[in-house]
């Protein structure tokens, strides 16, 4: 081809054909850039496809973190409301002066129970996310629902657990252990709080008060994961769409 086009302007210099091989040279310098964009064209639709590939497997990723991170927050939200349910069953027993049963013992157990988990949702998926770049997502506003999932609400929920793990834990913890013996199974899992002192422990204005201040503790923690259950459902549905698109 390079020496068909040669023969041509060789020829039209022979020919002194001056305008003709102007414009032929012209021509030539079009096809040339012609070529270029098309090349260029080219390497930007392969990178392109690079990039979304990229993308779905990072945005599956974030999907299998959020499905996770699901199950997460509804294994807290169930165990909140049934140490919650617990509480209220020990408050109706102080609050009738009922008598003392072993099988309140459980309900100890989880009325006392401390909110102190520590960092419990998973980030794998959007660590993943970050290595690769944000920019590899290219709908801004699932990137910004993302980032607002991981970086806002989840870090808010942590922070709540770590405000009570730091302020009102303790104190349970030690509430507990100054007025109960704990009950282990068999292999050592605890299964119940005995009190030490029934009769006292529900005249101890204290104890009903721990028991409310507790109670509310985790319907202000619940309050949070019901949120962060709520977006992550919704992100999640936001993803999967999204990846619809490109399968």
């Amino acid at each position: 081809m390079i020496k068909f086009f040669r023969k041509i302007r060789q020829q039209l210099l022979t020919e002194n054909k001056v305008s003709k091989y102007l414009i032929y040279a012209i021509g030539e310098i079009v096809l040339v850039v012609i070529g270029i964009l098309i090349a260029l064209q080219i390497n930007n639709w392969n990178e392109y496809q690079k990039e979304r590939k990229t993308e779905s497997k990072v945005l599956k990723e974030v999907a299998e973190n959020l499905e996770a991170n699901i199950l997460r927050l509804q294994s807290l939200i169930e165990r909140g409301n049934i140490d919650n349910q617990a509480s209220d069953v020990i408050t109706s027993v102080i609050d009738n002066n009922l008598s003392y049963s072993d099988s309140l013992n459980t309900y100890f157990y989880f009325a006392l129970n401390p909110v102190d988990e520590g960092s419990f949702l998973s980030y794998v998926g959007f660590e993943s996310l970050k290595n690769e770049g944000f920019e590899i997502i290219h709908d801004d506003q699932l990137k910004k629902e993302i980032i607002n999932l991981f970086e806002g609400i989840y870090r808010d929920l942590q922070a709540k657990y770590n405000r009570t793990n730091l302020i009102s834990t303790p104190d349970l913890n030690n509430f507990r252990e100054q007025h109960f013996l704990f009950q282990t199974d068999s292999v050592r899992q605890q299964i119940g709080h005995m009190p030490l002192d029934f009769d006292n422990l529900i005249k101890n204005k204290h104890f009903k008060s721990k028991l409310a201040s507790t109670k509310a503790i985790r319907l202000w923690i619940n309050s949070s994961l019901l949120q962060s259950l709520e977006e992550t459902h919704r992100i999640l549905q936001l993803i999967k769409a999204e990846l619809m698109k490109s399968d």
